[in-house]
């Protein structure tokens, strides 16, 4: 399973997509995902990932586009951390 199809997951879970389809492009705010459906998304992201996030950069998220480059960036640098 990638990162996006993932992060469409959690999306459509805790936002209220239109059609029941939510993507990438999506704005957070208009999917309603607001701060306590951004927490559980931290959370799941750290449970699935091993990665940590911290509030700011979940504040931070406007789209999803935004969280996979997130997470991927934070797997790169635990990555380099390892070796």
């Amino acid at each position: 399973m990638t990162t996006e199809s993932i992060v469409l997951q959690l999306l459509s879970r805790y936002g209220r997509p239109r059609a029941g389809k939510a993507t990438l492009h999506d704005k957070l705010s208009d999917l309603g995902v607001g701060v306590l459906s951004r927490a559980q998304i931290v959370v799941d992201l750290e449970d699935r990932y091993g990665i940590q996030t911290h509030a700011d950069d979940a504040l931070a998220w406007s789209t999803g586009e935004q969280i996979v480059a997130f997470v991927h960036h934070a797997l790169a640098a635990r990555h380099r951390l390892a070796s």
